[in-house]
């Protein structure tokens, strides 16, 4: 098997992993999220500002490790997608974002959509396109 072509079973398989996990993402926030914290908006999926410590590792479009792990803190997190509070920018369309702080331990892709400079760190916020 060529290299393309293991990429691209590895990103498919990836994705399918991935298409389960919006009920499990939304049972996480139910546990992490106070009731008068949440709100109603217009969207896919709600967003809820959660904080929590995070592991984010850069990697590309195949889910590889670019970059070494950093830490990183939600601002805001929903089943489909997440804002970031980085030190330093991952230089990676794609982030590895680890969910394992006593809550349940997830793993997902990140596709970063948006990125800025805020004081001395870097928000960055995107869609999850996969599940580890």
């Amino acid at each position: 098997m060529d290299q393309a072509v293991f990429k691209e079973t590895l990103k498919r398989k990836a994705s399918q992993r991935h298409s389960g996990t919006l009920d499990e993402i939304n049972s996480l926030l139910e546990q992490l999220v106070e009731p008068a914290m949440r709100h109603s908006e217009q969207r896919a999926h709600p967003r809820f500002p959660v904080c929590i410590r995070l592991q984010v590792t850069p990697c590309s479009d195949a889910f590889s490790a670019l970059g070494p792990v950093q830490v990183a803190f939600s601002q805001n997190l929903s089943a489909g997608g997440a804002a970031l509070l980085l030190s330093e920018d991952p230089g990676s369309d794609y982030l590895r974002v680890e969910f394992g702080n006593g809550v349940t331990p997830l793993t997902l892709i990140l596709r970063v959509l948006w990125k800025r400079q805020s004081g001395g760190f870097v928000e960055a916020g995107g869609t999850f396109v996969a599940r580890i």
